[in-house]
Parts: C-alpha cells; structure tokens; sequence
C-alpha cells in the first residue's frame, strides 16, 4: 500500500491489486512501449536520476499509455481496492473538475504500487552486476 496526498491534502490510498489484473495491466503497458517504438534493450538503465532523461522521453509514453482504453479499463480494475478519504476511486471520481488534477498522481501511483515489484529485483541484480563490473579491470596487476 502507498499513501500520498491530493492537491487539496485529501488521503490517497493505493492497494496491491490482483495478480491477474496486474499481470494484464503490465502486459498493455509493454505492448503499448511496443507500439511507441520504444527500445526497452536501449534504454541506459545507469542514468543517475529522471531529471537526466529528456521530458519527451518519459511523458510522450505515459501519455501514449493512459490514452489506451484497455490500459483505462484495467487501470479501473487494479484501482478497486483504493481510497480518497475512504471513497473508492473509480470512474466517476474523475467526473468532478477538482479531482480531474489528481487522475496522473494516481496513475502514477497505481503504476508504482502494482508494476515496480516485477522489476525491483531485476533492477537490483542489474545495480549490483554494474557494481561488480566496475571494478572489473581497474584493479592494478601483482
């Protein structure tokens, strides 16, 4: 579970979702990538923060993804289980105007909670092969 705060200092509450669910939503964002032309083997994983990579770089696929009905629909599906000030979010949380600000902090969100811990151990193993791999012939000879 992750906890941030509205624009308006209102509790959001981001659950786990299902297995199932999360596995579909993790599937449309990759075949979405896919569809963007974006080379996953590209990608310099080393890069120290997000503020290093070009702002085109990281919104032009987040917008390509959220404007996927299916990643909507499963979206919808993965947030169940998740609150503002205790009211379930769903659909019609985003009718009003005032939350219509909060919809990319949450999806943002949702994508950390339920995404992230596929790849964590993956990008932790990457971290410490790149650690072990510096050092690989900087080490003066005997």
């Amino acid at each position: 579970m992750s906890e941030i705060k509205s624009l308006d200092g209102r509790v959001i509450k981001i659950n786990m979702a299902n297995f199932d669910d999360t596995c579909d939503m993790k599937d449309i964002i990759e075949a979405t990538l896919a569809e963007t032309g974006l080379d996953l083997d590209s990608l310099e994983l080393g890069k120290e923060s997000l503020a290093d990579m070009d702002i085109d770089f990281i919104l032009k696929p987040i917008l390509k993804i959220t404007s996927n009905k299916e990643f909507r629909k499963i979206l919808f599906k993965c947030l169940e289980r998740s609150s503002i000030d205790g009211e379930k979010i769903t659909r019609d949380t985003f009718e009003s105007v005032e939350n219509r600000g909060e919809y990319y902090p949450i999806v943002l969100e949702c994508l950390k909670v339920n995404i992230l811990p596929f790849f964590a151990p993956l990008l932790s193993r990457f971290i410490d092969l790149k650690g072990l791999l510096k050092g690989v012939g900087s080490q003066e000879q005997k």
